[in-house]
């Protein structure tokens, strides 16, 4: 068989699969909201069941649909073909400074290869004991057993208040840490470049070259997400709906479960 066909067939394998598991999970969410419809006790054996029932072909089908992947996997393996180079930086120059001689190497550039070594180090030692502080506060109101009472709401927007820019500061050290070392991998590269292009007697075009702006556009995109979902949380705290998920699982824990 073709590598056109083989990945036409695990094309439309995966679109399948996909719309499947979107399926499934709406019946399965239809399900819950049926059952919690029902009235007084809605979480019995026999109402659980009996929803589930009504939706038990297809949650097979998809279970079906996950052994075929399986299959398909093993039948019809990928060419994995020639592998790419890797874009993470501090690879990249760790496979640079096996190459680089560096008796031989021009010391003033071998000066700057050390510094920005030293200069990674103070940058992670810096923020651990950055987010060492940052985390102290709301260490310290957790441990306090005493700021928590039985209104589990109140309790939990109290210790979102002292977590929650914790958390914030802890997430921009980290964020700024990542980005001043991926400056100082790609400033050593640099020097590591020209170290070598110069023992081989040749220019090397690649030195100054720009970091992608994919990844750039792909942070942000996960810091924008991030950020949606904690406020997301925080609204769903302040009116009420924590409290409610947490009664339902303590309902379901303790009628259908058991674990009462």
């Amino acid at each position: 068989m073709s590598k056109k066909a083989i990945k036409y067939i695990k094309l439309i394998y995966g679109v399948a699969l996909s719309v499947l598991l979107i399926v499934t999970g709406v019946l399965l969410m239809a399900a819950c909201i049926n059952i919690y419809n029902i009235g007084n006790r809605p979480f019995t054996v026999e109402n659980i069941s009996g929803e589930f029932a009504k939706i038990s072909a297809f949650v097979w089908l998809t279970v079906g649909a996950t052994f075929v992947g399986i299959v398909l996997t093993l039948a019809l393996p990928s060419d994995i073909g020639k592998l790419k180079a890797s874009k993470d930086k501090k690879a990249t120059l760790s496979r640079l400074m096996q190459k680089l001689n560096q008796e031989a190497c021009d010391q003033e550039k071998l000066t700057l290869i050390k510094k920005e070594q030293k200069r990674r180090i103070i940058l992670r030692t810096t923020a651990i004991a950055l987010c060492v502080i940052a985390a102290l506060p709301a260490v310290i109101y957790a441990l306090n057993f005493n700021n928590f009472s039985g209104d589990y709401n109140a309790s939990v927007i109290s210790a979102c208040l002292w977590v929650l820019p914790c958390t914030f500061i802890s997430m921009g050290i980290c964020i700024a840490l990542v980005y001043l070392e991926n400056a100082s991998f790609e400033r050593q590269s640099g020097y590591v470049k020209s170290a070598l292009a110069e023992a081989k007697g040749s220019f090397c075009s690649k030195t100054n070259e720009k970091p992608h702006s994919n990844s750039k556009i792909v942070t942000g995109i996960r810091i924008a997400v991030a950020v949606a979902a904690l406020a997301l949380i925080v609204a769903g705290i302040l009116n009420g709906g924590m409290a409610d998920v947490l009664s339902k699982a303590i309902n379901i824990c303790t009628e259908c479960i058991g674990l009462g």
